[in-house]
């Protein structure tokens, strides 16, 4: 029986790297909550740290360098941190984007300017590679090394399985179809098609 396996990357996400990404994302959400002083800091690191990696693994997939389940590995990490964009944009969609329903509007914590326009091209770049990856990459390349790949839809799953495959082109589309609304909305705005309704924060008065 042949052998079956290969040397995986440690730089791209072994056990260090993966608890930093993790450490992260919680501390990111914790922040706005226990030490707001510290979210903006917080964010910057975590969209450098991603950045980072997502440009690494763009080098390696040129470079033909990792198998096709490594990639969809450091996918995961990339991605991980805007897998709670998909409710809030099936929320928004249902309400009708009306801001008063929207629970991102009444964060403690009012992200950056820096923060909001790098957090957002990024996550288009990770959406487009993501896309790519699952029409073109994992088609035919399930196997390398002799090894049945894998991936993860609340079990294990082949990850050329067509169920698999189309239910994540789906969800990266309509993601991808959200930023581009929202660009739409933004270039409204700015050339004044529309004008922006604001609403004042609810203020608590103690009792």
């Amino acid at each position: 029986m042949a052998a079956c396996g290969f040397e995986g990357n440690s730089d791209m996400y072994g056990i260090g790297i993966r608890l930093a990404f993790y450490l992260q994302w919680f501390t990111s959400i914790l922040a706005g909550w226990i030490a707001r002083s510290e979210a903006p800091s917080i964010d910057f690191s975590t969209t450098v740290f991603i950045a980072a990696t997502f440009i690494a693994l763009i080098i390696q997939t040129v470079r033909n360098d990792l198998a096709t389940v490594e990639i969809y590995i450091i996918l995961l990490l990339c991605f991980g941190g805007y897998l709670y964009l998909v409710p809030l944009y099936a929320w928004r969609i249902l309400t009708g984007c009306n801001p008063r329903l929207d629970p991102s509007r009444w964060t403690r914590v009012r992200p950056s300017k820096f923060f909001s326009f790098a957090n957002f091209w990024i996550l288009i770049a990770v959406t487009c590679f993501q896309l790519w990856f699952w029409f073109s990459a994992v088609q035919g390349n399930s196997q390398e090394g002799n090894c049945q790949q894998y991936g993860f839809l609340f079990s294990k799953i082949a990850l050329d399985n067509e169920a698999f495959v189309a239910i994540n082109i789906t969800l990266q589309f309509l993601l991808l179809l959200c930023c581009v609304g929202i660009l739409v909305i933004w270039y409204g705005k700015a050339i004044g098609i529309w004008e922006e309704r604001r609403y004042e924060r609810p203020r608590y008065v103690p009792l």
